[in-house]
């Protein structure tokens, strides 16, 4: 009967420290900036160090949500480990029992087990989690567009474009609150050349790496990148139809974003292709162009 009572009050004790199991996440990147707002272009609030842990408040969309010096912060959730933080809050015992007072006190950090079988599901929900991550956009064009040629002084005309593009937010490094990381493409029909000779082209403009500033609710946002031209239309002029050919230029970009919606920026694009393939006349492709952004 005494074996029978000391391995009930043994039990209890045990399982009634067990049951105080508390969810907690680790941080496992060496930076994680603490947002204002759940995207990569809200201001920071601070930075969190590889193996911080925090408690967070809800996850949603990739973004955790947290309480940071009495605000709410937002951090990616893809820098994070969830934690199974177990707190033993056994009361002291007698002699007979002492065994169990090696429990007090005692914390054990355990990652969360995935079940082997969902892999597939897992899977599934880092495209999901990966596609949730693609900032959609849609975005205009207007400027003055020219040629660059040694031989004859052409006369600068409007240049247009109109796009759809998208960005994947994520962090490679940071310095002096300055941000690198993300990338953004857009594919559109764009308008260039100059007054009298203008040329139509199919355009895809990748962006690899984006540098970015918060300042307070805006984000300043450096681009560098690389345009590429199917043109869809011949070069006329008074005498003779040029066959067009494909262009291959360097876009330099600097803008300011609000929120989560909208976006202006400034850019200049010089072609390096010959935009005709006779060679009879070597035209390179210039403009300098504001550009409009609305995020969907």
């Amino acid at each position: 009967m005494r074996r029978c009572l000391f391995l009930a009050l043994f039990l209890s004790l045990l399982f009634s420290g067990l049951t105080s199991a508390q969810s907690q996440y680790r941080v496992t990147a060496n930076k994680l900036n603490i947002r204002e707002i759940p995207s990569t272009r809200g201001g920071t609030l601070g930075s969190l160090s590889k193996g911080d842990t925090i408690q967070v408040l809800s996850i949603q969309q990739g973004w955790a949500s947290l309480l940071y010096k009495s605000r709410t912060g937002y951090v990616s959730s893809s820098y994070l480990e969830e934690l199974i933080v177990l707190t033993d809050t056994l009361p002291p015992v007698s002699d007979t029992v002492s065994v169990i007072s090696q429990f007090h006190d005692s914390i054990v950090y355990a990652p969360l087990i995935k079940d082997s079988d969902s892999k597939k599901d897992d899977l599934s929900s880092r495209i999901d989690e990966l596609i949730r991550k693609i900032q959609f956009f849609g975005q205009l064009d207007l400027g003055v567009s020219d040629f660059v040629c040694y031989d004859v002084n052409p006369k600068a005309g409007l240049g247009f474009g109109l796009s759809f593009g998208g960005r994947l937010d994520y962090s490679l490094y940071s310095f002096y609150n300055v941000q690198l990381g993300g990338s953004e493409f857009t594919l559109g029909y764009h308008l260039r050349g100059s007054a009298a000779l203008p040329i139509k082209y199919l355009e895809l403009r990748i962006i690899p790496i984006l540098a970015r500033y918060p300042v307070g609710a805006y984000t300043l946002i450096g681009k560098v990148g690389l345009n590429l031209g199917y043109p869809i239309s011949n070069v006329k002029t008074k005498t003779k139809e040029h066959d067009a050919s494909g262009d291959v230029g360097l876009s330099l970009g600097l803008g300011v974003e609000t929120g989560q919606k909208y976006g202006l920026s400034l850019s200049l694009e010089r072609g390096f292709c010959d935009v005709t393939n006779d060679g009879e006349v070597e035209l390179n492709n210039i403009g300098f162009f504001v550009s409009f952004m609305y995020f969907f």
